[in-house]
């Protein structure tokens, strides 16, 4: 998978760049679809890390209650940053900043019922 997002990268740099000067516009576009496609790419690999974070839950019999918010915490935390550098890259750095604040509260409020849910887990097991 590393090679085809390596390989889509190289290849939208070289068009976008090589076009930048005479055609802005499609350069901006070349941008745009090889960030979608390697986007696309991530997404696609994403599955069998969910699938192996669940098969590691049930092996050491944790259960959903930790793994569920753990996703949902690193699914918060790509998605504002990639979101932010979106903002950022368009030149917009105080909306960036404030995407990068609201994504932090939203994981602190997923991150309080976890650690929650993790310190009954070890006060049960102390008992």
């Amino acid at each position: 998978m590393i090679y085809k997002v390596i390989g889509t990268a190289l290849v939208t740099i070289i068009l976008s760049l090589s076009l930048k000067k005479n055609m802005p516009e499609i350069s901006a576009l070349i941008n745009l679809s090889g960030g979608l496609i390697i986007s696309l790419l991530a997404i696609n690999s994403a599955k069998d890390v969910i699938d192996n974070f669940f098969n590691f839950s049930t092996n050491l019999k944790v259960g959903s209650s930790i793994i569920v918010p753990a996703l949902k915490v690193l699914g918060i935390g790509y998605l504002t940053e990639f979101c932010s550098s979106l903002a950022s890259d368009t030149g917009n750095n105080f909306l960036s900043d404030k995407i990068i604040l609201a994504g932090k509260i939203v994981i602190l409020g997923f991150s309080i019922s976890s650690i929650k849910n993790l310190l009954v887990m070890v006060l049960n097991l102390i008992q």
